[in-house]
Order: structure tokens, then C-alpha cells, then sequence
């Protein structure tokens, strides 16, 4: 009869030592995806699009679907010519990860094409 509480006392000790190791293990994958977010510059969709636009005068001037699925956004500054192209998983709708950007960029629409062209002849 002694021996039955010691079992039990043995089966709680390794249940709640797998709920820490379960827990721990919760803990640290979310961690890692946060801390792969911020290190890829990877943000929420609404809150990127607002950075943009507040810190660089960046709107969307461009978006479409890529081969791969990916929804790719093109924000640009028609003033500075700044711009930032963002990329959007269909696994993830509500993540856009910055794909590259840069500066002397332009719309070619239209009438703005030929000032454009002779823009680009002079540099080179």
C-alpha cells in the first residue's frame, strides 16, 4: 500500500515536468519567429504601408501577383524618388517583408515616360 502514493508522486513529477519542457518550448518558437520579424524587417501589413508613408513619404504606386503567388508592392516617393518594394505570402496575408529598395525612382506613365528617358539619357 506504500508504494502506490510513490507512484503517483513519480507520475505527477514527470507530468509537470513535461508541461515546463511543453512550455518552454511554446515559449521559445514564438520568441524566435518575433526576433526573425524584426531581423528581416518584416512587419504587419498596415503598420509597414504607415511606416512608409510617415517616415518617407513612400504610397503605393504599384501591386501585383507574382508567379510565386506573392502579392508585391511597390511604394514610391514622387518627390524624393525613394522607394521600397514589399512582398506579401499567400501563406500570411497580413505580413509584408521588405524586398529591396532605394532612390532616383519614378513613374513611367503616360507623358512622364519621355521626360524620363531623357532624364536617364543625360546621366549616362
Amino acid at each position: 500500500m506504500n508504494m502506490l502514493p510513490n507512484k503517483i508522486k513519480d507520475t505527477v513529477v514527470i507530468m509537470i515536468a513535461i508541461l515546463l519542457v511543453l512550455f518552454f518550448v511554446a515559449w521559445f518558437s514564438t520568441s524566435t519567429q518575433a526576433q526573425s520579424f524584426q531581423s528581416t524587417g518584416c512587419a504587419d501589413v498596415k503598420a509597414g504601408s504607415t511606416k512608409l508613408k510617415n517616415n518617407y513619404g513612400e504610397i503605393p504606386v504599384f501591386r501585383g501577383v507574382s508567379a510565386k503567388g506573392y502579392l508585391v508592392v511597390i511604394f514610391l516617393n514622387a518627390e524624393t524618388g525613394t522607394w521600397t518594394v514589399g512582398k506579401i505570402a499567400p501563406q500570411n496575408r497580413t505580413i509584408m517583408c521588405p524586398i529591396d529598395a532605394g532612390g532616383d525612382g519614378s513613374v513611367r506613365i503616360g507623358p512622364s515616360i519621355e521626360k524620363d528617358k531623357k532624364r536617364v539619357e543625360q546621366k549616362w
